[in-house]
């Protein structure tokens, strides 16, 4: 879907590639990086919604992701900016939903269904929480990687 990404190589292999994302492995800074999938810029399509998105993840689960620019991709009339975000790379499995559940709920989130969780203390309500998106550490710790964070209007 969408434009291909750069080339991987063997210092920069690509791990994934979505519907929102090109995902890649910098092995060298022990980092992840995603490239937005143009033309737009994740599940809300809006560059302004994405980085804000971005900036909650951080906030709220303790993410280092860093927006490391904006390159071109494509060409002439085809060409569109895409955001290129970093976060440490973390090695894992895939959690159960179970799992997820249990952990939201751990941490102040009540369940509305269908991966989708609200925490009225904090004012955010988190989507996309499956396993696709959160990983397991060796010890068992959930690391969130790509949720989708809204605030609630007050």
């Amino acid at each position: 879907p969408g434009q291909p990404g750069p080339e991987p190589s063997r210092s920069f292999p690509l791990l994934a590639s979505g519907s929102e994302h090109h995902v890649y492995r910098d092995i060298a800074s022990g980092r992840v990086v995603k490239i937005t999938i143009p033309p737009s810029y994740g599940a809300f399509g809006r560059s302004e919604a994405y980085l804000r998105i971005l900036e909650l993840s951080n906030k709220y689960f303790g993410d280092d992701i860093r927006l490391e620019g904006i390159i071109n991709m494509g060409e002439g009339r085809h060409a569109f900016p895409a955001i290129v975000t970093s976060q440490p790379f973390t090695n894992g499995s895939s959690p159960t939903l179970e799992e997820i559940s249990g952990w939201m709920s751990a941490q102040g989130f009540e369940a509305l269904g269908n991966n989708v969780y609200i925490n009225r203390d904090l004012g955010i309500k988190v989507m996309d929480a499956h396993s696709g998106n959160i990983i397991k550490t060796r010890t068992g710790a959930l690391i969130p990687i790509d949720l989708l964070i809204h605030e609630l209007s007050r």
